[in-house]
């Protein structure tokens, strides 16, 4: 069964004109854009996030407002007062919520 002709009737056309996101060959690289690591966790460094992790809820979702974390990111970067401190499951998360709060038509919120 074709699908095309239903999801061109049900998504927005500048949707379906839309390509899809590119990630490049990383082969041989060092990707800080893609906030990833290339070396591996000290040994001691492993250890003590391992055992931290034993005693993790993994069966629970994680606090929706870790004030302790927020307050103790905010001190050690300086955010002055009166400034707050969005967290998310990476940039595309933060860009999703972004758009879903204040895009529309005619009102963009970002340009390439």
């Amino acid at each position: 069964m074709n699908s095309q002709p239903l999801m061109a009737a049900l998504l927005r056309p500048e949707l379906l004109a839309s390509k899809a996101y590119a990630v490049a060959p990383s082969t041989g690289l060092i990707k800080l854009d893609a906030m990833e690591n290339p070396y591996g966790l000290p040994d001691l460094l492993r250890q003590a996030w391992l055992e931290s992790l034993s005693d993790a809820s993994i069966n629970r979702y994680p606090d929706p407002h870790p004030d302790s974390l927020i307050t103790a990111l905010k001190k050690h970067i300086g955010l002055p007062a009166g400034i707050e401190l969005m967290l998310g499951n990476g940039s595309d998360e933060l860009i999703q919520i972004l758009v879903t709060a204040v895009a529309g038509t005619g009102r963009p919120i970002m340009a390439v």
